[in-house]
C-alpha cells in the first residue's frame, strides 16, 4: 500500500497548528501526524514512504460544501456530465467532499437528478449524500428558486424522494411553519437525515418549536428568510439565540456583508457556523450575461449572480474565495477557518468521524494553500486530485 509524508508544511490541526509538522498519508487514510522530521523518522523507522516536501505551505483538511448546486457550466439537476463536471473541477477550489444540492424543481426533474447522482461513478471530489433545498418551502421567501415548483409538505411526497435516494439523502432544507412541515420533520429525523430551516417565513415562536421538534440547522442565514426586528425577532433572531442549532453562512461577502459574519461568529461561536457556497453553474465561468435552464437571464459579476430584478440568484464564487475572505477581509486563524470550512461541515452532516480534520484514521482528504488562501494541491482520499504546478509533488 502506497505511503506518502508530507514534510515540512504548517499543519492545522483540531488542537493546533504544527509550525513544520508531517502527515503520513497510508493508501485513503491518514496514517500519522507528528511535530517535526526527527520525530517521523524516530516514530516510523524504517518504512518506506514517499516524501514530499511542502516547506511554506499551509496543509488543512479539504474543505466541505454542503451547500451547492452547479460549477463549471452545469448543474446537479442538468444531468450526470454536469455532476462529473462538479466532482472533477471541486478540487481546484480546495473542496473535497460535497453535497449536491437540489432545488426546488417539478417532482420528476428532482427524481432524475437523484438518480443522476445516486447511480452515478464520479472521479474527483467525493458525493457525501444529497442535499434537497425543497420543494417544501414558502412561497414568500423562496429568494430565486422556481415558484411553480414549490408545493406544500407531504410526508408521502418525502418518502418517495428519500426512497430514490438509497441512503443517500443527508441533508433536507424546509420551511418549518408550513401545514405539514412538522410531520416532514418528524419523518426525517427518524430516517437520521438533517433537517434545516430555510426560505422560510417563520416567527420566533414557530423557530422555537422548529428546533425542539428536531431542526438541527439553518440554511444560508439572513437570506430568504424572515428578518431580525425588535418585536418579532423571527428566524434570523431565533437562530442567533438557540444554542441548539448550527447555521450555515455564505461567505461571498455579497450575500452578507462582513459584519453581519462576525455579528454571526460572536452569537453563535465559530464551532456552529457552516460556511457554504450555495454555488451556481456560473462559478468558474467568466464574467457576463447567461441563461439558467429555467430560460431566466441572469448577469454574472465578480462572484455575484442576479436576475433582471436585481435579486441575488446564488454565488459564483468558489469555497477558495471564502477561505480568502475569512482570513484576509475577517481576519480569522486557520484553525478558525478550518472549523468553519471542514470540520463544522462534516460533523453537522455525520460525517464527523471520518472526515473534516487532520488526525490519524481520518480519510486522507487534504488542502495545500498559500496563507493567501490560494490552492496548490489537493487530496482525496489519499489521490492527488488537483495540483497548481504540473510538477506537483516536488520531491
Amino acid at each position: 500500500m502506497k505511503v506518502t509524508a508530507f514534510i515540512g508544511a504548517r499543519v492545522v490541526t483540531p488542537s493546533e497548528e504544527i509550525p513544520a509538522g508531517v502527515v503520513v498519508v497510508q493508501g485513503s487514510q491518514i496514517a500519522g501526524v507528528y511535530p517535526d522530521v526527527d520525530d517521523f523518522r524516530q516514530a516510523t523507522g524504517d518504512i518506506e514512504a514517499d516524501e514530499v516536501k511542502v516547506d511554506g505551505l499551509i496543509l488543512c483538511p479539504g474543505f466541505i460544501d454542503i451547500h451547492i448546486h452547479g460549477l463549471a457550466g452545469g448543474r446537479v439537476t442538468d444531468g450526470p456530465d454536469a455532476v462529473a463536471r462538479m466532482c472533477a473541477e471541486l478540487p481546484r477550489f480546495g473542496v473535497t467532499s460535497f453535497l449536491p444540492t437540489i432545488g426546488a424543481e417539478p417532482l420528476d426533474r428532482m427524481e432524475k437528478a437523484i438518480h443522476d447522482v445516486v447511480e452515478g461513478s464520479y472521479a474527483g471530489a467525493s458525493i457525501a449524500g444529497i442535499h434537497l433545498e425543497g420543494p417544501f418551502i414558502n412561497s414568500q421567501r423562496r429568494g430565486a428558486q422556481r415558484e411553480d415548483a414549490i408545493i406544500p409538505p407531504s410526508v408521502d411526497v418525502m418518502a418517495h424522494l428519500f426512497g430514490r435516494a438509497k441512503g443517500m439523502l443527508r441533508l433536507v432544507t424546509l420551511a418549518p411553519e408550513l401545514d405539514g412541515a412538522g410531520d416532514v420533520i418528524k419523518y426525517l429525523r427518524e430516517q437520521d437525515v438533517v433537517v434545516a430551516a430555510g426560505h422560510s417565513d417563520a416567527t420566533y415562536a414557530e423557530m422555537v418549536n422548529a428546533f425542539a421538534a428536531g431542526v438541527q440547522l439553518v440554511t444560508h442565514t439572513f437570506n430568504a428568510m424572515r428578518p431580525l426586528q425588535q418585536r418579532e425577532p423571527g428566524v434570523v433572531g431565533a437562530a442567533l439565540a438557540y444554542d441548539g442549532a448550527a447555521c450555515e453562512i455564505i461567505a461571498d461577502l455579497i450575500h452578507v456583508h462582513p459584519a453581519v459574519i462576525e455579528i454571526l461568529l460572536r452569537c453563535k461561536g465559530v464551532d456552529s457556523v457552516v460556511v457554504v457556497t450555495d454555488g451556481s453553474e456560473f462559478t468558474g465561468l467568466p464574467d457576463g450575461s447567461y441563461t439558467k435552464a429555467d430560460g431566466r437571464a441572469v448577469t454574472v459579476r465578480d462572484g455575484r449572480v442576479e436576475l433582471s430584478g436585481g435579486t441575488i440568484a446564488g454565488s459564483a464564487a468558489p469555497m477558495s474565495r471564502s477561505v480568502r475572505n475569512l482570513r484576509v477581509e475577517l481576519g480569522l486563524g486557520w484553525s478558525e477557518v478550518v472549523k468553519l470550512v471542514s470540520a463544522n461541515p462534516a460533523r453537522v452532516i455525520g460525517l464527523g468521524d471520518r472526515k473534516g480534520s487532520i488526525s490519524p484514521g481520518k480519510d486522507g482528504d487534504l488542502v495545500f494553500l498559500d496563507d493567501g488562501g490560494e490552492v496548490h494541491a489537493a487530496y482525496v482520499m489519499g489521490r492527488l486530485e488537483y495540483s497548481w504546478d504540473s510538477d506537483w509533488p516536488a520531491k
